[in-house]
This record gives C-alpha cells, structure tokens and sequence, in this order.
C-alpha cells in the first residue's frame, strides 16, 4: 500500500503540470505577466483566507514575522518571473529547466537550512545539472530570453521553497499561503501603471480558462503543503 505522500506528490505533479500549461497557453498571445501573477495570487488568498477560521496556528517571533515577509516578497518577485517564463518560453524548455529547481532547492537547504547531503547525492545533482544542461543547449541562453527567465524562476522559487518548509514548523498552511499572496495582491495594484483598466480588460477574457489554471496551481500549492508537512513529520 502505498504512503498517503505519493498520492499527495502525484496530485501536485498533476495540478502543477495543468497549471503550467494553461498558462502557457494563455500567456504566449495575451502578455500581462503581472496580471496574471496578480490574479494567480488572489486566487490562492481567497481559499486561505477562508480556511484560517479553521486552521490558524502561528508561533509569533521576530524570526517568524522576518520569515513570512521574506517568503512573500520572494514570492512577488518570483511568480512574475514564473510568468515571464510562460509567455516567452516554450514549455517544451521551460518543462525542462524547471526541473533544476531539483538543483537548487537541494543547495539552498544545504545553505539556508543547513542540511547535509551524501556524497550519492551531489553526484546525483551533478548528473542532473549535466543533462538539463545538454537538453537546453546553454549555448542559446544569450540569445533567448524566455530561457533567461526560465532559468531566474527556477532560481528565486527554489529559494522560495526553502523558505516554504522553513515556515511550516512556525505556521499553519493557510497562514502561509496568506503571507505568500498579500504583498502581490495589494502592491501590484499600486505599483503597476493604469492598474484599474488592465484588471477589467484581464477578467473579460478566456477568466474560464484563467480560473482553471489559478485553480489547479491553487491545488498543487496546497498538496505541496501536505507533501512537507509529511516530510517534516518524518524527521
């Protein structure tokens, strides 16, 4: 029988896949990466926000607080980028080079976390790195820019996860998912030119099909959640 994580780490391989390409599909000929970073995070406030009824927990600290902030600043950054990449990279690349946050996620935990990795370990990442090097040609990435961005998300979400399991022995799921998503949705507005009309013009297109993307990303967001959370408790 299988343990309740590998039904837990298919279902956000499955969302995350789904979400990846409907928002490929949808950014590559309507480019507002900043909406679309906007609205992702609004979609993921609004079921946190009515699930801390029933699920808030936080251990308040200057640690914890220096914590959440640092993971939603991450997280307004790193999502425009993530939305970058979709609107100029293909996912054929952009499947590819995602998956060297592998890579980095497990170098940031070593860094930030201080982890220790087995000696089978770094050869693993080495092998890794080699092969998603020769899959992506490096050779291009001056030349393309949707690598360039694919490559810089890989980079800020792999620091973003870090921060991720950082907070879950300090905070409940939907406390994080909360601090991830607030900095993007009340700054974007006041940062971004002629905020009020792009909004309108963005949910009087395909919101079916963005509702459908932000849903399943929403998914994989949570299913990730229970994922640690089941590694933590392993520890």
């Amino acid at each position: 029988m299988f343990d309740s994580w590998v039904f837990i780490a298919f279902g956000s391989g499955l969302l995350s896949n789904t979400s990846n390409y409907f928002h490929r599909f949808l950014l590559k000929d309507d480019n507002d990466p900043a909406l679309y970073t906007w609205f992702l995070e609004v979609t993921r406030l609004v079921p946190a926000a009515a699930l801390l009824a029933f699920n808030f927990h936080v251990a308040l600290s200057i640690r914890t607080v220096a914590l959440l902030g640092a993971l939603g600043t991450i997280e307004a950054v790193s999502m425009y980028v993530y939305m970058k990449q979709h609107a100029f990279a293909s996912l054929s690349i952009s499947t590819i080079i995602s998956r060297t946050r592998l890579i980095w996620t497990a170098l940031f935990a070593v860094v930030l976390l201080h982890e220790r990795l087995t000696l089978l370990a770094y050869a693993g990442i080495l092998v890794l790195f080699l092969g998603l090097s020769v899959g992506t040609a490096p050779r291009k990435i001056t030349a393309d820019s949707g690598m360039k961005y694919a490559y810089l998300s890989a980079m800020l979400i792999s620091v973003g996860n870090t921060l991720f399991k950082s907070t879950l022995v300090v905070a409940s799921a939907p406390v994080i998912v909360a601090a991830m998503a607030i900095p993007t949705v009340v700054g974007y507005p006041v940062v971004l030119k002629a905020s009020r009309q792009r909004i309108q013009a963005f949910l009087q297109t395909k919101l079916p099909a963005k509702l459908l993307a932000a849903s399943a990303n929403v998914g994989a967001l949570f299913c990730c959640c229970g994922h640690f959370k089941q590694g933590l408790s392993a520890w």
